[in-house]
């Protein structure tokens, strides 16, 4: 697991402690008035906990409650993040890998590295066969639940949530769909895209969002992946830069499509 320490003043921890204020179920947090300097130094401590800032709302908004880890950060002024690089997918890059993979799913569909289930919410929408099933891949915890929790309904259609680490997970050869936002810190989003590539049946589809930086970097990982993407028969579709603005990056990206052969 890949991680970074972040270290806080202690001028950022007195505001949390005592000049923040948290809606009850812990969603949604508001601060009161700093000087530029100090707020910019609070926004990204809550930032790097999740938090966004929701302009119409006025307040920094999280998806899971993230209290317990702010205790413990208050009490040592360090912060251990996880460079998990989740981001969650825009709902029009969504339709974009889902017109790449075909416009219509059937038959076994995989979501690794699912976060908050943007793309599955989508591969729902777009489901020609009632007989598909759809799992989704999440290590964290929380967002586990998140998916349980908001996929209630559809859980009773073939939808399955599993909690793992995607790179510990071996499904060789089940699925014909897989679409996918994987981390891109370190060319995780490399190591992915061949591991899940296992995965696909014959003839089926893998799409999944990768780093600008996989198609020009020089560096030998970067090499071997374009090597062999292009002998896989791989295609990439450029995004337009700011695609992801809405998720908090501004990390520039591109779609890859391969069809097992």
């Amino acid at each position: 697991m890949l991680t970074k320490d972040l270290h806080f003043d202690s001028d950022v921890l007195d505001t949390i402690r005592s000049k923040t204020h948290w809606s009850d179920d812990g969603l949604s947090v508001t601060i009161d008035m700093l000087d530029r300097k100090l707020y910019m130094r609070v926004n990204k401590a809550l930032e790097e906990m999740g938090g966004r800032w929701d302009t119409r709302r006025g307040c920094h908004v999280f998806k899971t409650d993230p209290r317990s880890q702010i205790e413990g950060f208050l009490e040592s002024g360090t912060i251990t993040v996880e460079l998990d690089g989740f981001f969650e997918t825009p709902k029009q890059i969504v339709e974009t890998m889902i017109d790449m993979a075909g416009g219509v799913l059937y038959g076994t569909i995989l979501e690794p590295s699912a976060g908050m289930g943007a793309i599955a919410t989508g591969i729902l929408d777009r489901i020609g066969d009632e007989y598909a099933s759809l799992y989704m891949i999440e290590k964290n915890h929380e967002r586990c639940e998140f998916l349980t929790n908001n996929f209630k309904t559809s859980l009773q259609r073939s939808v399955f949530v599993i909690e793992s680490d995607f790179k510990d997970v071996m499904l060789p050869g089940m699925f014909d769909f897989i679409l996918m936002n994987p981390p891109f810190e370190q060319g995780q989003d490399i190591d992915h895209v061949e591991h899940a590539y296992q995965f696909l049946k014959p003839g089926g589809i893998l799409v999944s969002v990768m780093s600008e930086g996989v198609f020009f970097r020089s560096d030998k990982k970067a090499v071997n992946f374009r090597v062999w993407l292009e002998r896989a028969g791989g295609v990439a579709h450029q995004l337009p830069p700011g695609s992801f603005k809405e998720s908090g990056t501004g990390a520039n990206s591109r779609v890859v499509k391969i069809v097992h052969g």
